[in-house]
Order: structure tokens, then sequence, then C-alpha cells
């Protein structure tokens, strides 16, 4: 039996997560998911279809974990307040915008933070200009420091 060649649209679904924004021109109010944990082991996404770009997309969260160990190809994090997330290594960018008090750990080609504050980073990137900051305020940048098992493999 042939392996698939991606994932099947309720596995495709399972890279969106979260609740609902507030948007006041459609007069729908903000819905948060809150205390919960999003966790994408590896073997989950990019390394299980290596031929299929993984793209991740999680908002309107709050004092949640949000784990994601595998490779993907693009993150996208919005409105999530007092969450710890880890993101394992992103071929290309992971954005957070619209946060405040979050504890981030990301390996990517970029990382950029947007409309953020009182957010603390540990980065792995290519260059010190991986980073790219647009009007934030009290952020604090450190060293990655995430270790778990394939890490080096997803890394190679």
């Amino acid at each position: 039996m042939a392996e698939p060649t991606g994932p099947s649209s309720e596995e495709a679904a399972s890279f969106t997560w979260g609740g609902q924004r507030a948007r006041p021109r459609k007069k729908i109010e903000r819905s948060p998911i809150t205390g919960q944990t999003f966790l994408k082991p590896p073997g989950s996404g990019g390394t299980k279809w290596p031929q299929t770009s993984i793209s991740v997309d999680i908002s309107c969260c709050e004092d949640c974990n949000i784990y994601l160990l595998d490779v993907s190809h693009q993150v996208q994090i919005s409105d999530c307040h007092n969450c710890r997330i880890v993101v394992g290594p992103c071929r290309g960018s992971v954005f957070l915008l619209d946060s405040t008090n979050c504890r981030v750990a990301v390996a990517a080609k970029q990382l950029r933070v947007r409309d953020c504050r009182d957010c603390s980073f540990h980065i792995f990137a290519p260059t010190h200009e991986s980073a790219v900051v647009e009007t934030s305020k009290n952020l604090t940048f450190g060293c990655w420091n995430v270790a778990y098992p394939q890490l080096g493999a997803q890394f190679a």
C-alpha cells in the first residue's frame, strides 16, 4: 500500500488551532482558548511528509502551552497572552503578532515580531539579522535552550 503524499484534510486542520479573534466590523467578539495544551510531536508534520509545506496557524490563546516539535514551513501565532510557546525547526518564518507576556523558544530561518510586549525569546537563527522586531515593547532575547528527541535529525 502506497504511503499518502500529504496530510488528510483532518490532519491538515490540526495545524490550525485557537479561539476566535475579535472582528468588530463583523460584530464578532473575541473568544480565546484558555488553559489548554497544543502539541505536535516529532513526526507529526514536516518530517512525516517532507515534500509538503506544513504551515501552522495559532491564534487567540490565553494561559496555554504550545509545543510544535516538528519541522514546519511557516508558523503564525497571533493574539496570545501569558503562553509558553516552543517552535521546533521552521524552514521559513515564524510570525508572532499582537501578543503579551509570552515565553517563546523558536528555531527558524526568520523570526518576525510585531505589536508584542513583555515577551521573552530564546532563538536559534542563521544570523543576527534573522530577528525582525516592529512596534513592540519590553522584549528580551536569549539563546535557544530547548532539547527533545529527534531535534538533531530535524536540524539536519
